[in-house]
């Protein structure tokens, strides 16, 4: 119990850093390679928002390790990977998502953020809940951390979908509005 308050602290530190980072696809959606692929869309913007988890993920991961080293908790320095990897992933997919409902880069910064905010800590909200129903159920770590990982996931592939979706209804409008 004592590790709580720290982890709380670590996962909110996932999610600000998450949700700051800014979704700028309009370089991308201008350049031909991106739309010459044999690949679906959506592939293209998982493999994209993957690319933009290159930089920022591995030094949380490490960071929640580190974490979990200084409490002595090896459950935590064993688990931070899945999950602090999970958590950015999906934190990246609601920015893609609300980067196609609000594509200018002005709106990030009052409305699309809070909207980015509140929208972060509510899709948080059912892995998190996933994960202490399945452990509590079955006395289960390992249990409780693949449920809420896989549950990320799938909100996460739900909001790639929808992303790729929207994007090829207009991309060039998107990549437009970006520029204003």
């Amino acid at each position: 119990m004592d590790i709580i308050v720290p982890l709380v602290a670590l996962a909110n530190m996932v999610i600000v850093l998450g949700s700051q980072s800014t979704v700028t696809l309009s370089s991308e959606l201008r350049r031909p390679l991106f739309w010459l692929g044999d690949s679906r869309l959506r592939n293209r913007v998982v493999a994209w928002l993957v690319g933009t988890m290159l930089r920022i993920g591995p030094p949380l991961v490490a960071g929640a390790m580190l974490a979990g080293i200084a409490l002595g908790s090896w459950t935590v320095v064993v688990y931070s990977a899945p999950v602090v990897l999970a958590g950015f992933f999906l934190v990246q997919s609601i920015g893609i998502a609300t980067y196609v409902v609000l594509p200018g880069r002005g709106d990030m910064r009052g409305p699309g953020f809070m909207l980015r905010i509140l929208t972060t800590y509510t899709a948080l909200g059912l892995p998190a809940l996933g994960w202490a129903l399945v452990q509590v159920l079955t006395q289960s770590t390992a249990a409780g951390v693949i449920v809420g990982v896989a549950l990320a996931l799938v909100e996460a592939w739900a909001l790639v979908s929808f992303s790729a979706a929207r994007l090829e209804e207009n991309a060039m409008a998107y990549a437009a509005a970006e520029q204003h």
